[in-house]
């Protein structure tokens, strides 16, 4: 068996690790376009393209539909990345799960970006947020 065709990905033997007799696939090559498209939906949510590599955290917490779609790829993220490590799938009561998983897929796929807390105005108060600067280069 020279190669495993798994959705229409090929991984040559080489990417599998065997232990214990169990066979582990490595997701970051057998599910590359899965993980993808997951981080494009997640880029599109925050509003991150060619012409704005910024957002901030506030925007987030104050928008519940943003919130609720990063939850909902929940299952998929689970299926193709590997989250065993994340703080968000260590503790299922992490307060605003939805940025650690948002921050934890961009890390998962090497995107650099640059936070910084600051104030900013919105909806005519003062907010603490967190700016977080996207490396278009590294998409």
């Amino acid at each position: 068996m020279d190669n495993i065709v798994n959705n229409d990905n090929i991984v040559n033997n080489d990417n599998i690790v065997n232990h214990d007799k169990s066979v582990y696939r490595l997701k970051h090559i057998i599910y590359k376009n899965e993980r993808l498209e997951i981080l494009n939906k997640l880029l599109n949510l925050i509003n991150i393209n060619k012409d704005n590599n910024i957002f901030y955290s506030h925007i987030i917490d104050d928008n519940e539909t943003i919130q609720n779609e990063i939850l909902k790829l929940d299952n998929d993220i689970k299926k193709y990345f590997k989250t065993s490590t994340w703080p968000a799938y260590k503790k299922f009561n992490i307060e605003r799960r939805y940025m650690s998983i948002l921050k934890s897929v961009l890390k998962d796929m090497y995107i650099q970006y640059k936070s910084s807390s600051c104030k900013s105005k919105y909806k005519n108060k003062t907010v603490n947020t967190t700016i977080y600067i996207i490396d278009l280069n590294s998409l």
